[in-house]
């Protein structure tokens, strides 16, 4: 477990804190990192993903289960909505 998960976690986290030549630049990289428009794009995406996304799912899946209950075959659509589910964990 270490030499697979403990060891590369620490040297990347080292390496972060160096330049190409190995040599130790503290937060520069980081400064740089955070100037770049691309960054500030992927955090902003972050962020909307992270408030809309489990709203909308949650949203969704309450609505489902509130229709499936009310009609006559509800056990046939979940069997038919969730199977698919069940069956991605076996392959």
């Amino acid at each position: 477990m270490g030499a697979i998960v403990v060891y590369p976690t620490i040297d990347t986290f080292i390496q972060s804190f160096q330049n190409t030549d190995r040599q130790f630049v503290g937060f520069d990289n980081f400064a740089e990192l955070a100037e770049t428009e691309r960054m500030i794009t992927a955090i902003k995406n972050n962020a909307i993903w992270v408030a809309t996304a489990p709203a909308i799912i949650t949203g969704l899946g309450l609505m489902f289960a509130i229709l499936t209950e009310r009609v006559r075959y509800a056990t046939a659509i979940k069997v038919i909505v969730f199977m698919p589910m069940a069956i991605s964990f076996l392959s």
